[in-house]
């Protein structure tokens, strides 16, 4: 399972299990559902304290689409013919709680002369105690930072489908499993209609960008 700190590594152990499944017959079959809830391992909690900044913007839900999540995960994931055709990433803020939630389908492009594709849904969410302050570096400029304890993160095992010429096969674990982990300390930006929080990509310094959602929220 891909943490949230994504390391080159990541980029070989998908392209292995892609060139794998490239070579399967695929018979028929229906797809199945998202199984086993598991944990994972982020780490040590920061010490938040219970009065804690923590700024008024960020008060409501916000939420990733679609299509910026496509764009967020093709730079994430450095590797060709990866695509997000369904889900969202959303976040929460309030009473001093965040949570974070996201469901995803993932697409892998195999082989376009057989409309060959490996598709794939997971869940992933987190939630804790958040705060924000202010720091600066060596008296350079003042940045925000948002701080997250992900120690309550949890992730569903994909399920994968694998198609060929219209036929399907599902298996559980087949392909990638991954989460997008937010980060637990970050500069970020909020104003009335958009969050920015700055993260770390497989070749450098990233953005997820969230828009204001005021149906969200974090039941």
């Amino acid at each position: 399972m891909l943490k949230g700190d994504r390391r080159p590594g990541y980029a070989l152990s998908l392209i292995t299990a892609v060139f794998i499944l490239t070579a399967c017959t695929l018979p028929g079959g229906e797809p199945g559902e998202p199984e086993v809830l598991s944990p994972v391992d982020i780490g040590d909690a920061p010490t938040l304290e219970p009065d804690a900044e923590r700024d008024p913007c960020l008060e409501g839900g916000w939420t990733m689409p679609t299509a910026d999540l496509d764009l967020f995960v093709a730079s994430m994931v450095p590797v060709p013919n990866i695509r997000v055709v369904g889900g969202s990433l959303t976040m929460t803020f309030a009473d001093g709680v965040y949570d974070y939630s996201g469901l995803m389908t993932l697409q892998v492009e195999l082989d376009m002369s057989e409309d060959q594709y490996l598709q794939g849904d997971g869940i992933f969410r987190s939630g804790g105690a958040y705060a924000t302050e202010k720091r600066s570096d060596r008296g350079g400029p003042v940045f925000d930072f948002l701080i997250l304890d992900l120690t309550a993160s949890e992730s569903e095992v994909m399920v994968w489908r694998a198609y060929k010429n219209g036929e399907v096969q599902t298996a559980p674990g087949t392909g990638p499993n991954f989460v997008i982990v937010p980060p637990g300390a970050a500069n970020y930006h909020c104003s009335d209609s958009t969050l920015e929080i700055e993260t770390q990509g497989a070749a450098g310094p990233i953005t997820m960008f969230f828009q204001r959602c005021a149906s969200c929220s974090s039941e």
